[in-house]
């Protein structure tokens, strides 16, 4: 993490940040798959996680998502603009603005981040975020939270 001051990442180091997640991913034959996360997605999905887990998004607000859809997104499904929005987003989450609607794809790899416990998140927090997604999800006909409230349920 030599490349990242502070530990923080931006429109200027961002690249480097996502070579070297592709220099991670190479180590795993990763087969994707839109309906199923195979062993070696979820260990390429942790390693990277491991690697990005104190770094925070100190660069420009972005206010333009690119969609990111899937019940079983991870940061290896992702392009280099989607991650970039996800560093923002993951940040904005940390931060507690648990309420800040997205695609599903970055809310479940953000949910699957938090599962994995390298983030120090409280139950509560966690539960918190829960149930905000499970009203979202109850409470909407928009396509892009349908599916989770489901998986919300299980999860909680």
């Amino acid at each position: 993490m030599d490349c990242f001051e502070e530990k923080f990442v931006n429109e200027s180091n961002i690249e480097l940040l996502w070579k070297k997640l592709r220099e991670i991913q190479a180590e795993f034959p990763i087969r994707f798959d839109n309906y199923n996360v195979s062993e070696a997605e979820s260990l390429c999905f942790y390693k990277q996680i491991q690697y990005i887990a104190e770094l925070r998004w100190n660069g420009r607000e972005i206010n333009d998502e690119i969609s990111f859809g899937g019940s079983y997104s991870s940061i290896p499904k992702m392009n280099i603009k989607q991650f970039e929005y996800y560093m923002y987003y993951r940040t904005r989450m940390l931060d507690s603005n648990y309420f800040m609607p997205s695609w599903n794809g970055y809310v479940y790899t953000f949910l699957f981040e938090l599962s994995t416990g390298i983030e120090n998140v409280s139950i509560e927090e966690i539960n918190a975020i829960l149930d905000y997604w499970r009203h979202i999800t109850e409470n909407s006909n928009d396509y892009i939270y349908s599916g989770l409230n489901h998986k919300v349920l299980q999860w909680k």
